[in-house]
């Protein structure tokens, strides 16, 4: 998978078949990520509103909020490099403790969301973001 490296070396990993991830930066330097259709096809088209409606409903400390959304995008803030390559760069035990550290703020995004009717059916760690310096999971 094609990977946006960001300057301070991290990186995020490119959307799935029809969507791509970009990170971009805003007025005051923050940066962001932009979705956005990588084909004009109506039903793709559809898809990302709906997501981006969705996205726009939710209110939780671990859910990436929606900054912006257009005909053929969305955006998003940048909130960390994803738990998979996280992980990559720590010691195993260091990974154990972190694994620990997700279960009640996945549990708390999963039960939330399907409280809602909500079911977010690719849970993995490459769409999971942790920041580290303010020690927050995000889905």
């Amino acid at each position: 998978m094609r990977r946006v490296i960001m300057q301070d070396g991290s990186a995020i990993p490119q959307g799935g078949s029809f969507a791509n991830l970009e990170v971009a930066s805003v007025e005051g330097g923050k940066p962001i990520v932009v979705k956005s259709c990588t084909s004009w096809d109506k039903s793709h088209l559809q898809i990302l509103a709906r997501e981006a409606k969705l996205v726009g409903s939710l209110n939780h400390k671990n859910i990436i909020s929606l900054v912006n959304s257009g005909k053929d995008f969305f955006t998003m803030p940048y909130c960390g490099q994803d738990l998979h390559e996280y992980c990559e760069e720590l010691h195993p035990m260091a990974r154990s403790k972190l694994v620990k550290e997700l279960a009640n703020p996945l549990a708390s995004v999963m039960s939330y969301l399907h409280r809602r009717g909500v079911y977010h059916c690719d849970i993995k760690p490459e769409n999971i973001t942790y920041d580290p310096g303010k020690q927050i999971f995000r889905v």
